[in-house]
């Protein structure tokens, strides 16, 4: 066959090789190593090259170009810095530890144009299946559980899908290997406490001695105010203000935002003593910052209270729940919850009307009642 042969180095070393011309410019493809190749394959391979070769196409220069394009990790490690601009830190935060717990362990070492809609199915049942569940090291203090599942499948998947747009975008492909690839359906959580629940859990905040009392006093806060966790937890007593009710939260996941503050929720917090020099209403232990070990502490409360099934933002949802069953419209619970909805979004100037503030009121006292065993 022309141009196929075998190379054979000072050393001893002999590699089978196709010489071509490409562009009026010699091209040698190794083909492989004799010994590890043998001579009727090494044949075969070159026959393959050459069809390659008539249809215009460069074999050694593709190889040169495959060897020096980036993997996933090194495209997910470009995509933080650079396709993230407009996403918030508490987002980018979640986004690197799916990048780091499921994305690089299961397609990291593949090439960017190598991956195709396969891989991506596969990576969809991995992390289903929970292939890459584990315990790993979160903050200073903190362990983040990660089990897999439907969710975790359908929210990686999509940021998988945005990193893989950003690599268009970039030219490094022409097709998302993301798209088209079933996925699925990311199930909203429903779970709520009942009215027994609601006590069981007042009974143990006020009667345990062992739980950490800034544990106790972040899921009052919590389950009466209907506001997410990190909110509560970075919460400042410059944003509290007592005499009208409100939290005016500079930055929160739907970005700043004012929060109408049941009667309740503002005795706890007048009875809750500051820390000289740190600035947070749920201070840490040590330093200047606020309390982090929330969800170490809720796997304690929730056993002792016979709610093990219930997670931190159930709290949230029971809020929600609670003011809804009272009869307040859906409008206004959803206001005082913070949700974004385009169809129902309204300038957070309007929070103080009247029918806002009965409804946190009524809101806030039947969980207080609840908790303290109050029918």
């Amino acid at each position: 066959m022309p141009g196929f042969g075998l190379r054979v180095f000072p050393s001893g070393k002999k590699s089978y090789v196709l010489q071509y011309r490409h562009l009026g410019r010699t091209r040698r493809y190794a083909i492989g190593l004799h010994g590890k190749v043998t001579p009727e394959k090494a044949r075969e391979k070159a026959i393959k090259l050459s069809g390659v070769i008539v249809d215009g196409r460069d074999p050694s220069a593709e190889r040169r170009r495959l060897h020096q394009e980036i993997d996933v990790a090194a495209l997910c490690k470009a995509y933080l810095k650079e396709g993230c601009q407009n996403k918030k830190a508490s987002t980018l935060a979640t986004d690197k530890g799916r990048i780091e717990r499921h994305i690089i362990p299961l397609l990291g070492k593949l090439r960017v144009s190598s991956v195709t809609s396969g891989d991506v199915s596969r990576f969809v049942n991995d992390v289903m299946s929970g292939k890459t569940s584990g315990d790993f090291k979160g903050g200073p203090r903190s362990i983040a559980r990660v089990r897999g599942g439907k969710g975790a499948a359908a929210r990686t998947t999509g940021l998988l899908g945005g990193i893989f747009t950003f690599a268009k975008q970039q030219k490094l492909i022409e097709h998302n290997p993301v798209h088209g690839v079933a996925r699925p359906k990311d199930v909203e959580r429903s779970r709520v406490l009942q009215q027994e629940e609601i006590v069981r859990l007042g009974i143990i905040l006020e009667a345990e001695d062992k739980i950490n009392p800034m544990a106790k006093r972040a899921v009052w806060l919590l389950i009466l105010t209907g506001c997410r966790k990190s909110e509560i937890l970075s919460l400042k007593w410059e944003h509290v203000d007592f005499d009208k009710g409100l939290f005016q939260l500079p930055d929160s996941k739907t970005g700043a935002k004012v929060v109408v503050v049941g009667k309740p929720a503002i005795a706890l917090l007048k009875s809750i003593p500051r820390e000289v020099g740190n600035p947070y209403v749920l201070p840490a232990t040590r330093g200047t910052g606020h309390y982090t070990g929330l969800q170490k502490d809720w796997e304690k409360i929730r056993k002792k209270a016979a709610i093990e099934d219930v997670d931190i933002h159930d709290l949230r949802r029971t809020f929600g729940s609670v003011g809804v069953s009272d009869g307040a419209s859906l409008h206004n619970v959803g206001k005082l919850l913070g949700h974004k909805d385009p169809r129902t979004t309204m300038v957070y100037a309007h929070l103080n009307d009247s029918a806002m503030r009965s409804t946190a009121e009524e809101t806030s006292f039947l969980i207080w009642k609840a908790l303290n065993g109050e029918d």
